[in-house]
């Protein structure tokens, strides 16, 4: 029996056209290594398992915009490091149900104009 690969090895430095017109490009001899991806204008990749992206550095997702689903959750931690959210205009933080906000130490609120609290009830300590 012979066994052949469903579809050929793509070794470094080299390019691979599909009759669509896409383009894979895996360059080798750089200090970048860098995969092209040309020619679609929706691209997608799927997976029937797990995935999993490990940087030994720093990971940036950079476009117009970034859109995050999920079916179930959506968990986003931090080992020891701090974390921040930064918004360039508005930011919005909604739950259909009920949300939480814990701090194990100092908490502080700051807004530069109107801050509303509303709630049917507003409980303070």
């Amino acid at each position: 029996m012979i066994v052949r690969p469903l579809a050929p090895a793509i070794a470094a430095g080299s390019m691979l056209k599909g009759q669509s017109g896409y383009q894979v490009s895996i360059p080798d001899g750089s200090s970048d290594a860098v995969i092209t991806l040309n020619g679609a204008e929706v691209m997608r990749i799927s997976l029937g398992a797990k995935m999993s992206i490990k940087s030994q550095n720093d990971l940036t997702f950079e476009a117009p915009n970034i859109t995050l689903k999920a079916d179930k959750s959506v968990t986003i931690s931090t080992g020891t490091g701090d974390m921040s959210l930064k918004s360039g205009s508005a930011l919005t933080l909604s739950a259909s149900t009920n949300m939480t906000i814990k701090c194990g130490f100092m908490m502080t609120l700051t807004s530069s104009s109107t801050m509303d609290l509303k709630g049917s009830t507003v409980n303070i300590n």
